[in-house]
C-alpha cells in the first residue's frame, strides 16, 4: 500500500501460473471484472465527498486500486483488507469473463458503465460513470436500480457482497460448461487444489496436490 498525496494505490500479486489463465482468465480481464464488483465497497470505505473515482489497472503481474482522498489511516487498512480478500478469490474462478456476473447475487448498478484509465492502462469507475454520482449521495437511499432489478442503498450494495468462496450451492459456470456434470449443481462444490491453486470443479477431485 502507498499513499501518493491523496491517492492510495493497493497492489495486489497476481499469482495465477501462465498456463492455467487461458483466454478468459488474464490480468486485464480480472481488472475489468474487478472495476464491476470493487468500486461501491472501497469508495464506503476509502473515499469521501470530493473524491471521484476508483481505478483498477492490470499491471502485468500484479492488480492495482487506486482511490483518492482516502480519509484516513485506519480505513485504509480496513480497505486494503476487503480489497485483497475479493481480488484473491475472485482470481481463483475458473473465468474472469464479465458475463459471470449474471450468476451471482454481486448487485451492479444498472447503467454503469466503467471508462478507460484517464492517465493510465486499465479502467476507471469515475463518479461520471454512473447515473449520478454516488460519492456526493446519501448512502442510505434505496434510488440505486440495479442490474437484477433491485433498487438497493450504495450501502447495501457494498453489503451485500457475498462471500465470494461460496457464490451459489452450486457451480456458477455449470450452465455453460461442456463437462458438466449432474453433481455440479446439486451441491455446493467442495475447493480442491491444483497446480498450486484452488478451484471449484468436480474434475480436480483426483488432483494429486488436494
Amino acid at each position: 500500500m502507498q499513499l501518493a498525496g491523496f491517492s492510495t494505490h493497493y497492489n495486489i500479486s497476481f499469482e495465477l501460473p501462465r498456463n492455467e489463465q487461458g483466454t478468459t482468465r488474464t490480468v486485464e480481464q480480472l481488472a475489468y471484472l474487478l472495476t464491476h464488483i470493487l468500486p461501491v465497497p472501497v469508495m464506503l470505505l476509502a473515499a469521501n465527498r470530493r473524491s471521484t473515482g476508483i481505478g483498477v489497472r492490470p499491471r502485468g503481474d500484479r492488480i492495482e486500486i487506486t482511490a483518492d482522498f482516502t480519509p484516513d489511516a485506519p480505513l485504509m487498512i480496513a480497505t486494503a483488507t476487503v480489497i485483497v480478500g475479493i481480488v484473491r478469490e475472485v482470481m481463483r474462478w475458473p473465468s474472469y469473463e464479465i458475463s459471470v456476473l449474471d450468476e451471482t447475487d454481486i448487485p451492479v448498478i444498472r447503467g454503469f458503465r466503467p471508462m478507460p484509465h484517464t492517465t493510465r492502462k486499465g479502467w476507471l469507475a469515475r463518479f461520471d460513470c454512473y447515473p449520478e454520482n454516488p460519492f456526493v449521495s446519501d448512502i442510505d437511499g434505496d434510488k440505486w436500480p440495479t442490474t437484477d432489478g433491485r433498487f438497493l442503498s450504495l450501502r447495501a450494495i457494498a453489503g451485500q457482497l457475498p462471500p465470494l468462496d461460496a457464490l451459489t450451492a452450486g457451480c456458477i459456470f455449470a450452465p455453460r460448461c461442456p463437462l458438466v456434470q449432474p453433481r455440479c449443481t446439486a451441491a455446493e462444490v467442495p475447493l480442491y487444489s491444483a497446480n498450486g491453486s484452488l478451484v471449484r470443479c468436480v474434475l480436480q477431485e483426483t488432483a494429486t496436490d488436494r
